[in-house]
């Protein structure tokens, strides 16, 4: 998890890319904002770092599957398979751009993924995001 947190941060730094990204051993979750063409490049960054990672673990399986066949033991726990499911979602029309777009990064490690609450809670939050242009640059924001 630590070397995904410091791929997290470093490539969100490197394209300008700010919000929050939280990982843990189930997986990522994350609401970033930036200029489109710099998301899509991080979707590119993403998947390839996660095909890597996917490979790397396979090979270490197949490795410890070839000392567990001795014992017929097969752990289907450690099958590392991901799907992604990335948004681009439009900004409010009736709020300023600066108002809605992250003015920084934060990476973190955490226990659970998708955190479980009642929906009455006074803790849960709506946030809208989205596309909105000014001037002659887009702003997005990735949900």
């Amino acid at each position: 998890i630590s070397q995904h947190i410091t791929f997290q941060e470093h490539i969100c730094t490197k394209l300008k890319l700010y919000g929050r990204v939280r990982v843990s051993h189930e997986g990522i979750n994350g609401v970033l904002s930036g200029h489109f063409a710099d998301l899509q490049q991080y979707d590119v960054l993403l998947k390839r770092e996660l095909d890597t990672f996917q490979s790397q673990q396979k090979q270490e399986k197949g490795t410890a599957q070839v000392s567990n066949e001795d014992n017929n033991k097969q752990d289907d726990n450690n099958d590392y398979n991901y799907e992604l499911d990335m948004k681009y979602c439009h900004l409010r029309h009736d709020l300023s751009v600066s108002t809605q777009l992250f003015e920084s990064l934060s990476v973190k490690q955490t226990r659970d993924v998708v955190s479980l609450f009642e929906p009455t809670s006074p803790h849960v939050s709506n946030q809208d995001g989205g596309i909105v242009k000014q001037s002659s640059k887009r702003y997005y924001r990735r949900r």
